[in-house]
């Protein structure tokens, strides 16, 4: 009888260990725990109603070295290599990155000069974000949120702008179980 194995979270790390633990030579039983009403975790589309997309986490894939191989393999076995796009690096969508915060789409800075100056949302220059992680002193608590660490290491506009923390104790004040 093969054992059972249980992977917490249907994000895309879990989705990918559910599909490598099912191709070995005895595969387990594989039992994927998700919490939420759909899969995929920080991956998710919109389509707006003039028909622009919304990308709510990544939306590409860096296919270098064998970490980069190992995803373009599995993304042909599960016969997904016709939905993948190639971008040139000169193509606008590889230099062109946008935040949309408080209701306003932002162009972040792309270039050296441009992390030397403010640039909206930020009320500083990302640059001081950067160095503040150099030398931002080390936690203190053996564990900590990722809510925690964003804003110790790269400040509170910088760690507003990726969103909420389900697991962070801010998080869980604002659902009612902190």
């Amino acid at each position: 009888m093969a054992p059972t194995v249980a992977v917490v979270g249907g994000g895309i790390s879990g989705l990918a260990a559910c599909y490598h633990l099912s191709r070995g030579p005895r595969p387990p039983k594989v039992l994927l725990l998700e919490a939420g009403a759909r899969l995929g975790g920080w991956l998710q589309s919109t389509r707006a109603a003039d028909g622009a997309v919304f990308e709510h986490g990544p939306r590409g894939i860096r296919p270098g070295g064998a970490a980069g191989a190992d995803t373009l393999h599995m993304v042909s076995e599960l016969g997904l290599a016709g939905a993948v796009l190639p971008v040139p690096g000169d193509h606008p969508a590889s230099r062109n990155r946008f935040l949309y915060v408080a209701g306003a789409l932002h162009k972040l800075p792309s270039g050296l000069g441009a992390l030397l100056r403010p640039v909206p949302p930020f009320s500083r220059a990302l640059l001081w974000s950067g160095l503040r992680d150099l030398v931002a002193p080390a936690g203190t608590e053996p564990d900590e949120s990722i809510h925690t660490f964003a804003s110790r290491r790269f400040g509170r506009e910088v760690r507003a702008c990726r969103g909420r923390y389900p697991l962070s104790r801010p998080g869980r004040r604002r659902r009612g179980r902190g």
